[in-house]
């Protein structure tokens, strides 16, 4: 076990995918490793378009450990397809979440959708402490386009972490105002 902190960030898609979260997760990763951090990346090998991308399944980039899960690659091109993505992802990255390497902090990202679930999963039966790294609570967007009204109740209900999601303890970054 190394003397430096360890830490995984669980996300759909990383570097040299094109993917907003891809690009932003590559540089904190790369950060953290120049700081003297142990970084793992679980991700994909799917590309953020469509099909699968020429990468190994594991490799060292830049300092930080890159370990790929084969999934399907549809692609965002059909809903059935992105939903086929997704849920291949949420098993591949569930399985390894339940049966690979204990780390000090887990951040997941929220794409795929539903996958800070499968860090609770593993929060139950592993005791695997975790955040969540939300790129997607904007609700000031959707208020200023008028899809939801300010201070309604599905505003008031989008700024909240669900604390079931961490285990009774809030976790939560993310980029801009919430």
């Amino acid at each position: 076990m190394s003397a430096r902190p360890s830490l995984l960030f669980v996300n759909q898609h990383y570097a040299p995918d094109l993917a907003s979260t891809a690009q932003h997760l590559t540089d904190l990763a790369e950060h953290l490793a120049a700081d003297g951090f142990e970084v793992h990346v679980l991700c994909s090998r799917d590309h953020y378009l469509s099909g699968e991308m020429d990468v190994p399944a594991g490799e060292t980039r830049n300092g930080v450990h890159v370990h790929r899960v084969r999934t399907t690659a549809f692609g965002r091109e059909a809903t059935l397809g992105r939903l086929a993505d997704y849920a291949s992802c949420f098993l591949q990255v569930l399985g390894r979440l339940l049966t690979g390497r204990r780390y000090d902090a887990v951040v997941s990202l929220t794409t795929p959708p539903l996958l800070p679930v499968a860090m609770a999963v593993a929060r139950l039966l592993r005791g695997q402490s975790y955040g969540i790294w939300s790129m997607d609570l904007h609700p000031e967007a959707e208020q200023a386009v008028g899809m939801i009204a300010e201070d309604g109740r599905l505003d008031a209900s989008s700024t909240p972490l669900p604390t079931g999601a961490t285990g009774g303890r809030p976790s939560l970054s993310t980029w801009g105002r919430i």
